[in-house]
């Protein structure tokens, strides 16, 4: 997306949400950021639902620490997001190098 002409704001992350809440809003040209709209709200989607899970499961542990192993179970090319989502929901350890980063 080009930097002139632009806005882009969003939630800080790890901020909870709530159902139909705005999560980023981009104001710009469609043209220029269209071709990655489906990828982003697959992105969004996927990382919130799984940052969300994470969530409940330390929520449900009540102190006891929870250890993502979230990544054996997705495709290779997103381990490392579903297990910083899981970070970011609350996990204290993931599985993947990758998401150890």
């Amino acid at each position: 997306m080009p930097e002139a002409d632009r806005e882009v704001w969003a939630l800080q992350e790890g901020s909870e949400i709530s159902e139909n809440e705005v999560i980023i809003r981009i104001k710009a040209r469609f043209a220029s950021f269209g071709l990655y709209e489906t990828s982003m709200l697959g992105t969004l989607t996927s990382c919130s639902s799984w940052a969300t899970a994470a969530h409940k499961c330390v929520t449900a542990a009540s102190g006891i620490p929870v250890v993502s192993f979230a990544s054996r179970a997705v495709h290779p090319s997103v381990a490392g997001q579903v297990d910083y989502s899981a970070y970011v929901g609350g996990c204290s350890a993931v599985s993947s190098l990758i998401g150890g980063k």
